[in-house]
């Protein structure tokens, strides 16, 4: 993670970043995903990292990571300890997200948004790796154009879209998972 990493062509002028933040549950890894709520202007009711937009007062990305999911979720910053970075990604509404790979304390003191944030879901690293909830479609449609998209079905919640990309190049890139991550820009 981090060394090598794919970066966005400059053309692309949106940038967010995104924490994956991971913690220890019941003795057991798990990754903390967020449910957007319905009020929010796009992609309302999906799962994702907490994260988003960059903003000018923002050194540089991390910053953006960290400082985005404290809003989110009330995360203070100096309770995550930043274990590396995935490669960037470019949504098909042309934002380049960069996803940080983080370890927090727990969820137990998290405070979601509820502007931003519906509910959480703590779900355990191992059932992520389990091949039966895994799924690639390589023609799922937007805007007239066909993209390859990962879905990971669990039960209560469905992780997809530019999520479920980072969350499929995090499985492959650091615990040997064999679904397959297409080029970047797909």
């Amino acid at each position: 993670m981090g060394e090598g990493r794919i970066l966005a062509p400059a053309e692309y002028q949106r940038h967010a970043a995104v924490l994956v933040p991971f913690y220890e549950n019941q003795g057991r890894t798990s990754i903390l995903f967020t449910e957007r709520t319905q009020n929010l202007p796009s992609h309302k009711g999906q799962t994702s990292f907490p994260g988003g937009g960059a903003e000018a007062t923002d050194v540089d990305l991390e910053m953006t990571a960290l400082r985005e999911t404290h809003e989110e979720i009330g995360l203070p910053p100096a309770q995550v300890e930043i274990l590396g970075q995935l490669d960037d990604i470019v949504t098909v509404t042309d934002y380049v997200i960069s996803p940080y790979v983080g370890w927090i304390p727990g969820v137990e003191d998290l405070k979601p948004d509820p502007g931003e944030v519906a509910r959480f879901h703590e779900v355990f690293l191992d059932d992520l790796l389990r091949p039966e909830i895994y799924e690639r479609k390589d023609d799922y449609e937007f805007r007239g154009r066909p993209y390859p998209v990962h879905f990971f079905r669990l039960e209560g919640v469905t992780i997809w879209g530019a999520t479920g990309k980072m969350l499929a190049q995090l499985l492959k890139d650091v615990f040997d998972w064999h679904g397959e991550v297409g080029d970047y820009l797909s």
